[in-house]
């Protein structure tokens, strides 16, 4: 006989046992479901005419009935090499994941957003998360009130295919 016994923990194991809360770091996915998919939901966002530009950053918004914000990207090759545009998306979705729930509009709007990057005013050094966030935050808060300025309702969004 061992001197070690055998114990299972597969879970759950008991009945009365329940999830553990969240933590804060579980709460700050960037998941699929918060994220722009499909062509129609990129021509729906841009066909409603609401951008505000900062920098080399732009951003189109749209307000959708989710609850929750949704992040499209638009890199264009202008920006420079793969790894250059890489970096960029990799920081716009780090800010998004970081920002999401601090974002104007929830809890009562939420909104579809592309960021779009604009070659010809980008600086040309490697950029930091705190211009990233900095970028955002001010874009999402300009398109926010041009939404609130237009008193658009709530629009459905596209269903995907």
């Amino acid at each position: 006989m061992p001197d070690w016994e055998y114990v299972d923990r597969s879970y759950p194991h008991d009945g009365d046992r329940h999830d553990p809360p969240m933590t804060s770091s579980e709460q700050l996915l960037f998941r699929r479901e918060q994220r722009l998919t499909h062509d129609l939901e990129y021509k729906a966002v841009y066909e409603a005419r609401v951008r505000s530009v900062r920098g080399g950053f732009s951003l189109a918004a749209r307000p959708n009935s989710l609850g929750r914000h949704r992040l499209g990207l638009a890199v264009p090759r202008g920006v420079g090499s793969a790894p250059r545009r890489n970096l960029f998306k990799r920081l716009i979705r780090e800010a998004f994941r970081l920002m999401q729930h601090d974002l104007p509009g929830l809890p009562d709007r939420s909104y579809d957003l592309i960021v779009g990057l604009r070659a010809h005013e980008l600086p040309s050094g490697r950029p930091s998360l705190v211009e990233v966030r900095a970028a955002l935050d001010h874009l999402a808060a300009a398109a926010d009130r041009q939404w609130r300025r237009r008193g658009q309702g709530l629009k459905p969004p596209l269903q995907s295919p």
